[in-house]
């Protein structure tokens, strides 16, 4: 998002506070931007925010695990739904 600041700010779609803006909405003004060819859903969205947790903080997912069902990374029907 930083790389695309200035066509932001001219567009009036800079946030007010850019680095606390979850993967949805950063997928969603990347669509409204046209950046992203293909119309990118919630679900998968929700998927690659879990994934970053994992990887990112892996404490808070394990604090976490009891609120959210598992995602089963071993699991190859999941593999479709990203492009």
């Amino acid at each position: 998002m930083v790389a695309h600041e200035d066509e932001l700010r001219e567009a009036g779609r800079w946030p007010e506070q850019p680095g606390r803006r979850h993967l949805a909405e950063l997928a969603h003004l990347a669509r409204d931007m046209g950046w992203l060819r293909e119309p990118i859903s919630e679900e998968i969205t929700s998927v690659l925010n879990v994934a970053w947790i994992m990887a990112a903080h892996p404490g808070a997912y394990v604090r976490g695990m009891r609120q959210v069902p598992d995602l089963v990374l071993g699991d190859p029907a999941g593999y479709g739904a990203v492009p």
